[in-house]
């Protein structure tokens, strides 16, 4: 029975330890570097809400940048080339309806998007002029769609597998976005609230 103890014991500090360290691993990429895996929209660099709006300037994927934080509700971080800048997603969970490192991991990614046979090179041409515009177009796949404006907010979006999208231009006017066969067919501006 002793010996029973021991081993659950010895089980259970060598999980919890394992744990500890995957958790430190995906909650510190600060100092890291990163490249952004869609275009990021944003009014004020220091409040880039999870609720994707898009308006003001826009961040192009592929961008290469460095994480300054990620905790609780925030991923801070800079951008190379814009000294003095500071960078700030706000997690609002009830529209995105994710943790903070799973919008980390829609955001940024280790590999560069752009390089020879990253994802934005599996495009075709019509959508990479989508991309680096910030337009979607019909014929657009979800996956140029997601390029190019980012991640639906999941409340009103709860699944990628549906083909009608929600994306916000502002707090009150959306972009219902159609698909068929995963192409884009119908992109339709309305009045919308949250």
């Amino acid at each position: 029975m002793k010996l029973i103890r021991k081993l659950f014991t010895i089980t259970m500090l060598a999980l919890a330890g394992a744990f500890v360290l995957s958790y430190a691993y995906a909650a510190s990429p600060a100092g890291e570097t990163y490249y952004t895996k869609v275009n990021i929209w944003y009014e004020f660099p220091e409040k880039i809400f999870s609720t994707n709006y898009h308006k003001g300037t826009m961040m192009p994927v592929g961008s290469k940048v460095k994480i300054t934080k990620k905790s609780g509700n925030e991923i801070s971080f800079t951008k190379e080339g814009l000294a003095g800048v500071t960078f700030t997603i706000i997690n609002v969970r009830k529209y995105s309806l994710a943790s903070t490192d799973e919008l980390f991991a829609r955001y940024f990614s280790k590999d560069d998007p752009k390089v020879p046979g990253g994802e934005f090179s599996k495009l075709s041409s019509h959508e990479k002029e989508n991309v680096e515009s910030g337009s979607l177009a019909e014929g657009m796949s979800k996956e140029a769609a997601i390029m190019t404006y980012g991640y639906p907010p999941k409340h009103r979006t709860p699944d990628l597998a549906n083909d009608i999208w929600y994306y916000w231009l502002s707090r009150v006017v959306m972009n219902q976005v159609t698909f068929k066969n995963n192409k884009i067919i119908k992109i339709e501006r309305m009045a919308g609230s949250k």
